[in-house]
């Protein structure tokens, strides 16, 4: 069992903060990365062994990080363990989530004007509440039993996902790509699908 105490209290030390601006910062040296690194998990980088549906990878260990109210706009993310993370209200255009875990992560409130990519990520029990994206890329990602309650998605590209289980209530979807998109059989019939274009 994760502990969520112990990973959300670590943001709050000063090796975690530094952490996070190191993170932040899309100029940083590498050499100065790797000395962040060492100094926070004790070690070079900062990958870790996590689980997602394609089995075991080593992602970038950002459990339980805290961002919320940032402009997150151009970070990459990608291939990052970001489950439990904190990302209400943020301006995430143009940020790749791409084969990210976003699994019990907030995202709500987010927004993105011209693309977020969440490229075959693992957003199982996310929430997406009252997000507002255009142009984002969902394709062959797994976000069953995901809160979408009150979301817009405009020109978004859903195609092969999976929404099995997800919270859908509110949802308001236009001109989305829905090719394989996998939901129940009762949501066929809901009115985020019907009324959807």
């Amino acid at each position: 069992m994760m502990d969520l105490t112990y990973l959300k209290d670590r943001w709050e030390s000063d090796a975690g903060r530094a952490f996070v601006n190191a993170v932040l910062n899309p100029k940083i040296a590498r050499d100065e990365y790797k000395a962040i690194c060492t100094q926070f998990f004790k070690h070079s980088d900062s990958f870790i062994v996590s689980t997602t549906t394609r089995g075991n990878c080593r992602l970038e260990d950002l459990r339980a990080i805290h961002l919320s109210r940032r402009d997150l706009s151009d970070l990459v993310f990608a291939t990052g363990d970001l489950s439990f993370a904190k990302l209400e209200a943020c301006d995430l255009d143009g940020v790749s989530f791409s084969a990210s875990n976003l699994a019990h992560a907030s995202l709500k409130g987010s927004y993105a004007k011209s693309g977020v990519d969440f490229f075959e990520c693992c957003a199982g029990a996310a929430s997406f509440e009252a997000v507002e994206f255009t142009g984002a890329n969902f394709c062959n990602a797994d976000l069953r039993t995901a809160n979408f309650s009150n979301a817009v998605l405009i020109r978004c590209n859903l195609e092969s996902v999976q929404f099995q289980g997800a919270i859908l209530d509110g949802l308001t979807m236009v001109d989305c790509k829905v090719a394989g998109l996998q939901v129940d059989s009762h949501q066929i019939n809901a009115a985020w699908f019907r009324q959807g274009r």
